[in-house]
């Protein structure tokens, strides 16, 4: 029986560790992309990492997604921080603490970095008006 018990944990910590080497030879492409200064295809690899993230349960790949996709959003698409901020409110409803909790901070974090915008771009309007 232990002998059974420990070729269980032998190959269980197996899949995990080859999970976890998929997850970090995706990152190196998206880190090597962003390097290259090619933010449209290191996009295409995280929407990849977010779906295995998502179908694997892992949460902390899921969030690492969301900052990199919010990112090079932010790079790509010209007034961008409304979707991030709507694709930030939509996971925090499908997530569980703790994984919520951060991403609730985050969220606040972006609404007060979209505020802090708007008054910069209100205060332009007033003084060359």
């Amino acid at each position: 029986m232990k002998k059974f018990a420990t070729l269980f944990v032998i190959i269980l910590s197996s899949f995990t560790l080859n999970a976890q080497s998929d997850f970090d030879m995706l990152w190196n492409k998206v880190e090597k992309l962003e390097v290259q200064n090619l933010p449209k295809s290191a996009l295409t690899i995280v929407h990849e990492i977010y779906e295995k993230g998502e179908q694997e349960e892992n949460a902390a790949q899921v969030i690492k997604s969301l900052f990199y996709q919010s990112k090079f959003s932010l790079i790509l698409e010209e007034n961008a921080q409304l979707k991030v901020i709507n694709n930030f409110k939509k996971q925090i409803a499908n997530q569980e603490s703790p994984s919520k909790n951060i991403m609730q901070n985050v969220l606040a974090n972006l609404y007060w970095q979209y505020f802090i915008n708007f008054v910069q771009c209100f205060l332009i309007f007033l003084v060359t008006f």
